[in-house]
């Protein structure tokens, strides 16, 4: 619903989600105290663990599986391209 109507207009709802979640930071950021601490002071302390992704292709994802090992034995391996080995 928006503005007590329901919606149909696939532009109007995206629209409006987009209304609606550009605003939540302000709305939030609002009713956060002021304080003399730096933000930087509650980061101080770093991640024990942290994890990055490297971009991948299609290429390297279709090389992954088409090396999977089957652990049906009565099942031909098929590549996922189709193309049987």
């Amino acid at each position: 619903m928006i503005n007590n109507q329901y919606a149909s207009d696939k532009t109007t709802i995206a629209n409006e989600f987009c209304r609606y979640f550009s605003n939540l930071g302000k709305i939030y950021a609002s009713a956060i105290p002021p304080t003399d601490i730096s933000a930087p002071t509650y980061f101080s302390k770093r991640a024990p663990r942290t994890l990055f992704f490297n971009p991948v292709n299609i290429s390297e994802i279709l090389n992954i599986i088409n090396n999977l090992k089957s652990k049906k034995k009565n099942l031909k391996h098929r590549h996922i391209d189709g193309i049987n080995n």
